[in-house]
């Protein structure tokens, strides 16, 4: 579920699934939960025209406002209130999208409440079928810095608008583009081309992780062994960096790995091992293993 991966910080979702950007688009295919995300950097806040705009409230933030709706705000059990305005006419209604990042300490706001509240945020927009949103970057005044909440923003918006929709069209999330903008006094112009680069990073990162659970939500009779060791030469002929070997049958026989096969020995498609090598720094000695298995159902 999202709430599984909001718990990781992006440290470690970046050693584990990050896969060259060179690959990436491919894998979008497979997941409609990507929405594009762009950045944009203002002035004035009403050369955005974007209808839905959705704002993070902090706690300091309420608890100066004067506001006796904010008042109410801050201890509502609901983390996110909206508000319609339809002075502009009924076909241009915009939405203005406030979220609380609830915090018993109101001086220090964690990571995982920020990727909470982008959840909140974005699963209010899909209830409300809103497929353009503009994400404001708050003034947060603590450890996280406004680049940092970038990141977290960018990494967590399509893992919170996934939705295995492949055999369901009507469960595809509505929520197609996104822009985040932040004032020039907390991002400065210099530094456009690094937000260009988290958000491109954090966009292969959590695309990527779409793709895997696309994977592990197929039904078992598709996402079959044959089925995988044909996406993992895909990988191969997609990125230099990548090659692939597979152990058919006969060599996991050869390798006395009886267990594997006594697995898989009444599936329709017959068990195998698969090697995905990825050598993106030639210069590095490290090496990480990851083991994984797919057992062969019956039906596979």
């Amino acid at each position: 579920s999202t709430q599984f991966y909001q718990q990781f910080p992006s440290k470690f979702l970046c050693r584990l699934l990050s896969i060259p950007s060179s690959i990436t688009s491919r894998f979008r295919q497979f997941s409609t939960a990507s929405p594009n995300i762009n950045f944009t950097i203002f002035h004035d806040k009403s050369s955005l025209a974007v209808p839905t705009q959705v704002y993070f409230r902090t706690p300091s933030d309420l608890e100066n406002s004067e506001s006796p709706l904010d008042h109410d705000f801050k201890s509502a059990k609901s983390p996110v209130r909206i508000h319609y305005d339809f002075n502009s006419g009924l076909k241009t209604v915009s939405r203005s999208v406030q979220v609380n990042l609830k915090n018993s300490d109101s001086s220090n706001i964690l990571p995982q409440q920020i990727r909470k509240a982008v959840h909140s945020a974005v699963t209010a927009l899909n209830d409300e079928k809103v497929e353009d949103a503009i994400f404001f970057v708050p003034e947060l005044n603590n450890s996280i810095s406004s680049l940092d909440f970038i990141k977290i923003l960018t990494q967590s918006i399509p893992l919170s608008n996934y939705r295995f929709s492949k055999h369901r069209a009507e469960n595809a999330p509505s929520l197609k583009s996104v822009t985040i903008a932040a004032p020039t006094h907390l991002v400065q112009e210099s530094q456009t081309d690094e937000v260009q680069k988290i958000i491109n990073q954090e966009q292969t990162i959590s695309g990527n992780t779409n793709y895997a659970r696309d994977l592990g939500n197929e039904r078992a009779d598709v996402c079959t062994p044959d089925y995988l060791e044909k996406e993992s030469w895909l990988l191969q002929s997609n990125n230099p960096n990548i090659s692939v070997t597979v152990l058919s049958s006969q060599d996991l026989l050869k390798e006395g790995m009886n267990l594997h096969l006594a697995v898989g020995q009444a599936a329709q498609s017959p068990p195998r091992l698969i090697v995905i090598n990825y050598n993106g720094d030639t210069s590095s000695k490290d090496r990480i293993a990851l083991v994984s298995n797919l057992s062969s159902h019956p039906n596979s």
